[in-house]
């Protein structure tokens, strides 16, 4: 398991997985370490596949990770539109592995690092809106902004959604 985790010819999924074995036998991988893994595996395209497999062999062991919930935090924050529009999809497979009450203790300790806690979070998780369309969406947003800008019709208040960054 430590030469998977260690191997970056293999799949990031297989990383996480082995990563998430040896943290959840507590083989000689603790909290840190798995944390400084995550920052490794931080690449818009890795992040999500490498946190599926971590998430779904030491489940109990992140959601009691104020430190790793941080550092997925401190990745996805800083993150461009592209970017978190390539990372979204394999981070909502990860996350799924979380039951409803889980998800909801996650989102309490992701809301505290933002100074956030009194957010309702019973409705955070409910989307009003297919995901899929909200991506979609983001996709037609970001086609119409280049379009302008290649007209030079951007300004300052462009690409700036709450959500992301925009692309430089």
């Amino acid at each position: 398991m430590r030469r998977r985790t260690a191997d970056p010819a293999a799949p990031p999924a297989v990383r996480g997985a082995a990563l998430g074995f040896l943290w959840s036998t507590r083989a000689e991988v603790d909290e840190a370490q798995a944390a400084a893994a995550v920052r490794g595996n931080a690449r818009p395209e890795l992040l999500g596949d490498f946190l599926t497999g971590l998430f779904a062999l030491a489940r109990e062991e992140v959601r009691h990770s104020a430190t790793l919930l941080g550092v997925v935090d401190d990745v996805v924050v800083p993150m461009t539109r592209d970017d978190f529009l390539i990372a979204i999809p394999s981070l909502r497979l990860a996350f799924s592995y979380f039951p409803p009450r889980e998800k909801e203790q996650i989102a309490k300790q992701v809301l505290t690092l933002h100074d956030a806690t009194g957010a309702d979070l019973r409705s955070l998780p409910k989307l009003t809106v297919d995901p899929d369309v909200t991506m979609a969406g983001m996709r037609i947003d970001a086609a119409a902004e280049a379009l302008a800008q290649s007209y030079g019709l951007r300004d300052a208040l462009d690409g700036r959604d709450g959500l992301v960054k925009e692309s430089p």
